[in-house]
Formats: C-alpha cells, structure tokens, sequence
C-alpha cells in the first residue's frame, strides 16, 4: 500500500482562557482546582458574558497531535464536528494554517455550540475547568468523509469523541473501511474516566484496532490496578501491533510487532516554567510518526521525549510553529 496520509478524528475543542478572581469561582459554583462539567449551552454562554477579557487558543488531544505531525513533517488530516461559531471557526483556520487538512463538518448557526473549556487562572496560578462538550456529543459516522478514510494510511481515534453515544460505531465501520485497504487505526483512549463511564464503546473500538496508545492509569482501567507497569506493557504487546504505555517521569514502554524496548523519561531540570499541556499528544504524534515511517524502536523513544520536551518547554498544548518546524528533532532522534 502506498504511505498516505495519518488522519487524526477528534473533538473540535477550544480553550477559553481568562484570569478571574476567587469570587468569579464561587459565583459560578465551580469547583477550584477541578473540572467542572457544563450541561447546557444557557450555563457556558452565561460564565462567558461574566468575563472581561478571555483568549481563544485551540486544542483538543487529537488536534494537538495532528498539529505536531504537521511539524514533524508528515502528511495529516483532522476530522471533527464544530458549530459555525467564532470558536469552531478559529479552530478550523487554525489547523489548516499550521498543514493539517482538514476534514470539519460544520453545522450551521442555532444547532449548538463548539467544544469548549473553559480555563480560569487565579491570583495563586492554579487553574480552575469547566468543559462544554458542545456539538461533539452529536458527532456520528455521516461527519466522517469516506475519501479522507480511502487517503489513509494510519488512523488515529481520540477517546475524547465517546461523549457522542454513536462514536463507536462510526469508529468501527471506519477502521473495517481503512482494513480493506490495509491501513492501520490506533486509539489514545485520553482519559481514565472515559473508560470508567464508556467502556463497552473503548472496548468495542479497541477489539478493531491494531495500535493502543494510554498511559498507566488508562491501562489499569483496563487490565488491573494491581498490575505493574511492567505487566500492563507486555500485556498490551501481546494485544496490539503497537503502540506505546507512559508514566510521566518514570518513563514509558514502546512496542511493535512483538518488540518492546523501554524508554526512561529525558531529563527536564533545565526547564524552568514547565507546561505539562499537550505533552502526551506531542508523545503520541512521535509514535505515530515512527510507525508511519517504519523507524527503529530506540529511534522512535528518542523522537517521542524529544517532542514531549519541546512541548514542556513553553505554554499551552500545540508546537509553536508550522509545517515541518520540527524537522529537526527527527534528524536529531538519528543520534
């Protein structure tokens, strides 16, 4: 099969970014420290109005992970589900100015809005959520174009997108589709809880795929809390063709087709303000990378902290630069 494209599908999400004060928390009965989940679009639009001042900065795991295989150099395409509202919008021409083709249905105005979250920064510097899935929870098979699957080679499912109850479905038929081709689809289940409040849908989604990328707590979920780190990685290499399990500073485990290696975090003393946003994705879009381009094991580690380091190294969860600016890490994953 001829390499095409790596297609990200994911929620189309945007980080509302502001500074309030304590009692802008408790007037909107939020929880601080925490992620408080918004019900209706009446609540979100009411916590908006309330702020004077607020920055919208595109993110979402999967568009994370897109935007950084565009630097990397690759050829991506993003699928999602947004309202044409001034965040969907933002979004849209955001990804597409940074590389990454994009595949966004756009559901005309009165339908919804946007997933959004909002993010409150308060005098202490901690941050305070609130999530707004939005029209991501209408999200079904008829928002995934059949000719961005067909141009495919490497599919790359974001847990996140569950909210929507016919999101496994579209992830099933989808990868039975990119099969008949001999593509490869992988899932980053995102989040514990996702598969604590959705498991049927990971587990069914999972039963198709070839690639597993999660961290140990997400593993855990799945296979034992009792289970080590050791365990859970050698018991996902016995399930998938690849893919990779993380533990923050204690490293994480890569495999592919029967070999695995283990890859000890770098180490990040010489960052000062470190950022922790967004890591992971700049992690798995190595991964992917690697695969996409059959490189070595060590070689693909190496690119994995390599991206995950650039991404701690400044603000928010997307690389800083456009197509192929970080061409260089992958000459530099060489050494």
């Amino acid at each position: 099969m001829t390499r095409g494209k790596i297609t990200c599908i994911g929620n189309a999400c945007t980080d509302i970014v502001a500074r309030t004060d304590y009692d802008f928390i408790q007037k909107h009965a939020l929880r601080k420290s925490y992620c408080s989940d918004i019900k209706n679009i009446e609540t979100l639009n009411r916590i908006k109005s309330d702020l004077n001042h607020y920055e919208l900065i595109p993110g979402g795991a999967a568009a994370n992970t897109a935007h950084t295989l565009s630097t990397l150099g690759d050829e991506v395409a993003f699928i999602a589900l947004c309202a044409k509202d001034a965040e969907g919008l933002h979004f849209k021409n955001d990804l597409e100015q940074n590389g990454v083709t994009s595949h966004i249905y756009i559901l005309e105005e009165g339908t919804g809005q946007s997933t959004q979250v909002l993010s409150f920064i308060t005098p202490d510097g901690d941050r305070t959520f609130a999530s707004y899935n939005g029209v991501a929870q209408h999200f079904c098979k008829k928002h995934i174009p059949e000719d961005a699957i067909e141009q495919s080679s490497l599919l790359y499912l974001d847990g996140y997108t569950f909210c929507s109850p016919d999101t496994a479905s579209a992830f099933v038929e989808s990868i039975g589709s990119l099969h008949s081709r001999n593509g490869l689809a992988c899932l980053n289940v995102g989040d514990r809880s996702i598969i604590e409040t959705k498991k049927q849908d990971v587990l069914s989604t999972l039963q198709l795929c070839d690639g597993f990328i999660c961290n140990k707590a997400e593993a855990a979920a799945l296979y034992g809390d009792d289970k080590s780190f050791e365990f859970l990685a050698k018991r996902m290499l016995d399930e998938f063709q690849f893919g990779a399990i993380t533990d923050g500073g204690s490293g994480a485990y890569i495999f592919r087709n029967g070999e695995i290696i283990y890859q000890p975090a770098d180490d990040i003393s010489h960052l000062k303000d470190v950022d922790s946003i967004g890591a992971g994705d700049h992690f798995a879009a190595a991964i992917l990378h690697g695969i996409h381009h059959g490189l070595e094991l060590e070689r693909i580690g190496k690119l994995a902290n390599l991206c995950a380091v650039d991404c701690l190294s400044h603000l928010g969860g997307r690389p800083l630069g456009g197509k192929g600016s970080l061409k260089h890490l992958v000459e530099q994953s060489k050494n």
